[in-house]
C-alpha cells in the first residue's frame, strides 16, 4: 500500500514558526542585576557575599507565639527589611553572638528583626532573652515548624529578606562586621 505523499509549504509553517519564537522568549526570564555579579548593586553584592539566594513557598504565610505573650504573624513584616536569627539556649555561638546581635538590631532599628528559638523548652528560651536583653520579638518554635518553614537546620542561622522579597541565608555565625554589612545592605534595599 502506498502512502500518501504530504506536502508542507513553508508560507503555511511561517505563521507556526513566528508563534513558536513569540512563546519561547515570552518564557525567557529576565535576569536582574542580583543574578549577574557584574551588574549587582553594593547592597546586593553585601547580601551575596555573606549568605545564599534562596526560595521560601508562602514565605509570609507563618506564624508563631511570641515569649512574653502575643503573637506574631508573617504577614506584619511584609514590605520592609526582615533579619530572623534561628538560635537555642544551649547553643555556645548563640550564647556568645547574642550581645552583638542585640546591638546590631539596636544600630539598624529601619530593619525588623524576629528571632525564633527552638530545640528547647519555653523558660530555658525566657531566661536567655532575660539574660541579653533582647527586645525584639522572638517566636517559640518548640516543634521546629518555623526552622522547618524556613529551610533551617541548624542553629545559629540567619535568613534575611530584602523589602522586596528578595530572601537570603546563611548557616553559621557572621562576625559583628558580616552581620552589620548585610544589615546596612538590607536598610538600602
Amino acid at each position: 500500500m502506498r502512502r500518501p505523499r504530504i506536502s508542507i509549504s513553508f508560507s503555511s509553517l511561517a505563521p507556526l514558526l513566528m508563534l513558536g519564537f513569540l512563546l519561547l522568549g515570552c518564557s525567557a526570564r529576565e535576569r536582574s542585576s542580583a543574578d549577574d555579579p557584574q551588574r549587582r548593586t553594593p547592597a546586593e553584592a553585601a547580601l551575596h557575599k555573606y549568605s545564599q539566594a534562596v526560595e521560601i513557598a508562602d514565605l509570609y504565610g507563618f506564624s508563631g507565639a511570641v515569649l512574653g505573650g502575643g503573637t506574631a504573624r508573617g504577614f506584619d513584616y511584609d514590605g520592609g527589611p526582615l533579619a530572623v536569627w534561628f538560635w537555642t539556649p544551649w547553643c555556645p555561638t548563640c550564647n556568645s553572638e547574642a550581645t552583638e546581635v542585640v546591638a546590631s538590631a539596636r544600630k539598624f532599628p529601619s530593619t525588623n528583626f524576629l528571632g525564633i528559638a527552638g530545640k528547647d523548652d519555653q523558660s530555658a528560651m525566657q531566661k536567655f532573652v532575660d539574660q541579653y536583653g533582647i527586645d525584639f520579638p522572638t517566636l517559640v518554635d518548640a516543634d521546629g515548624s518555623l526552622w522547618h518553614h524556613f529551610g533551617v537546620t541548624g542553629q545559629p542561622a540567619w535568613v534575611f529578606v530584602t523589602a522586596s522579597g528578595a530572601v537570603h541565608r546563611t548557616v553559621g555565625a557572621p562576625n559583628q562586621s558580616e552581620l552589620e554589612a548585610v544589615l546596612d545592605a538590607l536598610s538600602k534595599t
